[in-house]
């Protein structure tokens, strides 16, 4: 294969396209992969399998079998078959000279045949050169550190923006502040820093917990997290990897005057939107928003391909951290490499000429305004076009509606290379190379509209629609009766009765004289069911109707009916309880002439330890089952009810695109005090005519979500008696035009709406509860710590009786998150101080270690309580208030929302006398 001339040397061109020809004719004999040694018969894809570690999945743009990329000129690539390709992912937004650039090649090729590598040891001039080019090019810059890629930029912006930080503060700070939708990285120290749940989750804890992510382009959010705490602020002027989101000109404007104001360094990552594109006329990203940074990060486009990173130091912090302090702060083996170098300053020779930025601009402009149009075209594909500003720029996102992955395969079956972004994977990215011409830039937009109409518009989504949505506000216990009334219609399938009756409990003996009161309900399913789910109580001591519903849920047996008394929960009293529930059962079960094996599900509430009036329940019977109704829900809202001061009931609809209604969800709660559930809650009964399968799955995901019924707290303490059942009359079959995804969501949406709702009430209308609690954890390494730091301040007695009191004790905040905290995650306890804030009312009250308060500050906290008590004098709910806790922990992105109650005399009122 060399071919060797007649004085005996090596014509390395000759024998360079003699191996290229043997090659491609190789290749284009079978889809063959050529070795360095002959020809084997495996596809990229089995070489790639057995070679190469799998970091990297299949689909969308790598969904085109047995492609091999070859060489490129320009914008176009090349496979080893001969297809070409329009270049609109430029490597990830790297390749702005496109391909085979004959100037980039022949200032690589020469500077390869002088010397490849050298190292920071010595000097040489195209490191020298380029270093002098990137500060004439970047406005309020003096200093550059050359690295090999953007993670390493950002990890050496992080170490650089410490240093500065320590010589700019007396303070030794360590937190930083970077947003929602960042990213910076995959390496450790800069993954700390990047956003996206899905890269960072498999490698908590992080390097650098001490990490305050704002949700980007909110302003009051930043101003709020800010403090004389913060080393550095990272941020993107346009995020890529999180869907080209540009930051807005305040935003940018306030960033920086919060720098200033704190003291604070200020980091800007251009690793994607610098170098040309952002467009209108600009080198780098900062320059359009009229500030400049303390700190820039670049690398993707610098070397047009090459690997290569930067970091540019400002004149403020050249000028305020002496030279001595940057020596031998941080290094690299192969930064500034000759040949890279000489690579970049062919690029941004390039870059600066007029007519390069000029052509950005007009194709940019035509390319912004294309895409505008397509999706002006597919209102229901395109969310939005998203762009830097100003319109011109060869950069957009296009979030969708449809699958990102289809769009991009459409493309790359018509010859047009895209890429996705965003946290959610729903963003169509495009980012050709700079030189992409305006008759390019119209074969892509005729393509990407090609592959928008290939796709089906998503399935119009069910909407969920609750009776009585918001916050509700009752002048009168009888707007709140007529509230009750309108949310308990009973969904199709269904028939309800109750009845009520006086007996003496046997355990008070013959001296009392004072007849108690027992409801019954009586639940009947039309037709006996399987489809129906519960949970329970996972107290050691379980009443006798929880182990009957245990049984009968673990067997699936056919559900028949539901009996529910209140007054006495037939807890472990004499003879057990399992053969009293029995007999009360089966008396349900002869009245409504239940086949054999249909079975009656029972359900008890009230005081533990007594035993049921058996025969009066079975003579009271009769009575409930001749009150079937199928209208409403309402008189069995309130014959659960022990020690509530009110019923609960919510009702949501399902309805399609044109508001006709497919499904109804509807629930009543009781539950007033022996409140911290596990698994279950209270006594909770959920009806709907959904024909939906895996009800147990949508039962389970409804009540562990964030605020519903295991979220709650009244008193810490769990009943023996929680049972929450939900059951299905299957009435209502999905309809054939909607799939079988839209129709399962929809109900989950629905039931998580009534189970939500009926927690927050069931809280709201605990005993004595003067005030709810709304505890929202954020920034917290795992969500077990988040759900475990909001209990520990809802359960705890001193800050409930602070709450109760009206009293901004916010101390007490500190010592039970503290408490719990040191208990379980001693490592982290340890930094908490320095991490944790604290939001009482939209009023920060801790942060940066210490406390924020003054004299107005807690006139404004006790204000805030007085409004959002309620009064106990009235037997409804006056409102739906809730007093807002926001604990953020500053160490990681997991959160939850518990609800509780304070303690007041009342509560205590009510349970030391509950028996009589």
């Amino acid at each position: 294969m060399l071919s060797v001339s007649r004085n005996g040397s090596i014509n390395v061109a000759a024998t360079a396209k003699t191996l290229r020809s043997r090659v491609l004719s190789d290749v284009r004999r079978g889809n063959v992969v050529v070795r360095r040694f002959g020809v084997a018969t495996a596809t990229p894809e089995e070489r790639e399998a057995k070679y190469v570690l799998p970091t990297y999945g299949s689909g969308g743009l790598r969904s085109k079998k047995g492609m091999l990329l070859d060489h490129g000129k320009g914008s176009v690539l090349y496979d080893t078959e001969g297809n070409s390709y329009l270049d609109f992912a430029s490597g990830i937004a790297v390749n702005i000279l496109g391909h085979g650039d004959d100037k980039l090649a022949e200032a690589v090729y020469d500077q390869m045949k002088k010397i490849a590598h050298a190292s920071n040891l010595y000097h040489t001039e195209p490191y020298l050169a380029l270093a002098e080019e990137l500060i004439n090019v970047s406005p309020g810059f003096q200093k550059v550190f050359f690295c090999n890629s953007g993670t390493e930029a950002n990890e050496g912006a992080i170490k650089f923006a410490r240093l500065t930080s320590n010589h700019l503060n007396d303070n030794d700070r360590s937190r930083t502040v970077a947003f929602q939708g960042s990213f910076h990285g995959r390496s450790l120290g800069a993954l700390s820093l990047t956003y996206k749940p899905a890269i960072r989750a498999p490698f908590t804890p992080l390097l650098n917990q001490n990490v305050t992510h704002v949700p980007f382009n909110d302003i009051k959010a930043l101003e709020e997290v800010m403090g004389d705490d913060v080393m550095c602020m990272f941020l993107e002027p346009v995020q890529g990897e999180g869907g080209v989101t540009p930051a807005t000109r305040e935003f940018m404007q306030a960033a920086r005057e919060l720098c200033d104001k704190y003291n604070s360094v200020l980091v800007f990552d251009e690793v994607q939107i610098g170098l040309g594109r952002s467009g209108n006329g600009h080198i780098w990203g900062y320059e359009e928003y009229g500030i400049v940074p303390d700190i820039l990060t670049a690398a993707k486009p610098l070397a047009g391909g090459l690997p290569i990173g930067c970091i540019l130091l400002s004149e403020r912090v050249c000028r305020d951290v002496p030279n001595s302090a940057w020596l031998g702060v941080h290094g690299s083996t192969f930064a500034g490499s000759p040949v890279t170098c000489r690579a970049a300053s062919v690029v941004l020779d390039r870059l600066i000429q007029p007519s390069f930025l000029e052509n950005i601009k007009i194709a940019g402009s035509r390319f912004i305004q294309g895409l505008v149009e397509i999706a002006d075209k597919y209102p229901e594909k395109i969310v939005q076009v998203r762009r830097p500003l100003g319109d011109a720029a060869l950069y957009a996102g296009i979030q969708v509606k449809v699958p990102a992955a289809s769009i991009i395969k459409n493309a790359l079956e018509r010859g047009v290379l895209i890429i996705s972004a965003g946290d959610k994977g729903d963003v169509v990215r495009l980012c050709p190379p700079l030189v992409t011409t305006v008759e390019q830039v119209e074969v892509a937009l005729k393509v990407i509209d090609e592959s928008f109409a290939a796709v089906d518009a998503p399935e119009p989504e069910l909407i969920i629609q609750p009776v009585s949505p918001g916050k509700q506000v009752f002048g009168s216990k009888s707007d709140h009766e007529n509230f009750i009334k309108s949310n308990s219609a009973l969904p199709e399938g269904f028939r309800v009765g109750t009845s009520t009756f006086e007996f003496f409990p046997e355990e008070l003996g013959n001296s009392n004289k004072k007849a108690a009161v027992m409801n019954l309900t009586v639940i009947q399913p039309d037709v006996p069911t399987n489809s129906y789910a519960a949970m329970f109580t996972q107290n050691a001591f379980p009443g006798a109707p929880v182990k009957i519903g245990k049984s009968i849920l673990a067997k699936n047996q056919k559900l028949g009916a539901v009996i529910i008394n209140n007054k006495i929960s037939n807890v472990s009293p004499r003879n057990g309880g399992v053969d009293d529930a029995s007999a009360v059962c089966d008396q349900v079960h002869s009245v409504l002439k239940l086949d054999a094996d249909a079975k009656v599900f029972p359900s008890s509430t009230g005081v533990i330890g007594w035993r049921l009036p058996v025969s009066n329940m079975i003579a009271a019977i009769p009575e409930a089952v001749a009150n079937l109704q199928r209208s409403s829900f309402s008189k069995a809202a309130s014959a659960i009810m022990t020690t509530d001061a009110y019923p609960k009931a919510r009702s949501v609809t399902v309805v399609n695109q044109s508001g006709e209604t497919l499904g109804r969800i509807t629930g009543i709660a009781k539950g007033a005090g022996m409140i911290e559930p596990n698994m279950a809650t209270m006594l909770v009964y959920i009806l709907t005519d959904m024909d939906v399968p895996d009800l147990q799955s949508h039962l389970a995901q409804s009540v562990n979500g964030n605020g519903s019924f295991n979220s709650v707290s009244v008193d810490s303490d769990q009943s023996t008696s929680d049972t929450i059942l939900l059951i299905s009359s299957s009435q209502v079959k999905k309809p054939e035009s909607i799939s079988e995804r839209v129709w399962s969501d929809a109900f989950q949406a629905g039931l998580k709406e009534v189970c939500t709702s009926l927690a927050h009430d069931v809280v709201r209308n605990g005993e004595g509860v003067e005030h709810v609690m709304k505890i929202s954890v954020i920034g917290a390494p795992s969500e077990a710590l988040a759900k475990g730091v909001g209990k520990a301040v809802v359960n705890s007695p001193l800050c409930k009786t602070a709450v109760a009191g009206n009293d901004p004790n916010v101390g007490r905040l500190i010592g039970s998150v503290g408490d719990y905290v040191g208990k379980v995650d001693p490592d982290l306890a340890k930094r908490l101080p320095a991490l944790i804030k604290i939001n009482v009312g939209g009023e920060t009250v801790f942060k940066g270690g210490e406390f924020d308060l003054d004299g107005d500050k807690e006139v404004k906290l006790t204000q805030y309580m007085i409004d959002t008590k309620q009064s106990l004098a009235e037997r409804f709910p006056p409102h739906e208030k809730t007093l807002d806790i926001t604990i953020d922990l500053g160490s990681g992105n997991y959160r939850s929302v518990i609800l509780g109650a304070d303690l007041t005399t009342e509560y205590v009122h009510a349970n030391a006398g509950y028996r009589s």
